[in-house]
């Protein structure tokens, strides 16, 4: 890999992000396809989301993937943010735009084009998700999106499972069935 005063740099932010593989898939995949670029790890601090984000914009990074715990963190900070991330609340991909950048959640679109491939159908079915994040919620919304007919969700903690999805579900998707099951641990 050349790198050089033309290399553009992109990477993931996160905490933690030491064990990622994304650099070497998309390093591995810059360098196939002949593009001058870098992809990096950023360890953000806890409550530097905002500044994470700043100084991105103003180093000039052409675009960030955002993991956790920030997918939601994030959003106050970006000049723009896809309908599609607004309604799930989290996003996971940062594209510079003229003036910041703009937020995008491609896990639900990833996951529907996935299913699709596979020829999964879930129409009428009973969804069961394990975990309440922002890739909890892209399902979620894809789901009651593509008419399942019971959401159940298994979740840690009471509260970041019932208040979120109520919330979301009831907001977006009204006649959402939604069945909240919490485990004790």
């Amino acid at each position: 890999m050349k790198i050089d005063g033309y290399t553009r740099v992109c990477g993931v932010m996160g905490n933690p992000v030491e064990h990622t593989m994304s650099p070497a898939i998309h390093n591995t995949l810059a360098e196939a396809l002949g593009e001058n670029l870098a992809y990096v790890p950023f360890r953000v601090p806890a409550g530097a989301a905002g500044e994470a984000v700043r100084g991105a914009y103003a180093l000039n990074l052409l675009g960030m993937n955002v993991t956790v715990p920030y997918k939601s963190e994030v959003i106050p900070f970006l000049k723009e943010t896809d309908p599609l991330a607004e309604t799930i609340g989290a996003v996971n991909t940062l594209v510079r735009t003229e003036g910041g950048f703009k937020g995008y959640n491609t896990d639900m679109p990833g996951l529907y084009r996935a299913m699709c491939e596979d020829g999964v159908k879930i129409e009428g079915e009973d969804v069961l998700i394990l975990g309440a994040g922002g890739v909890a919620r892209a399902v979620a919304i894809l789901a009651v999106d593509k008419g399942v007919r019971q959401v159940h969700i298994l979740n840690r903690t009471a509260e970041k499972s019932a208040v979120r999805f109520i919330l979301l579900l009831t907001t977006h998707f009204v006649s959402a069935i939604l069945i909240i099951i919490l485990s004790v641990i």
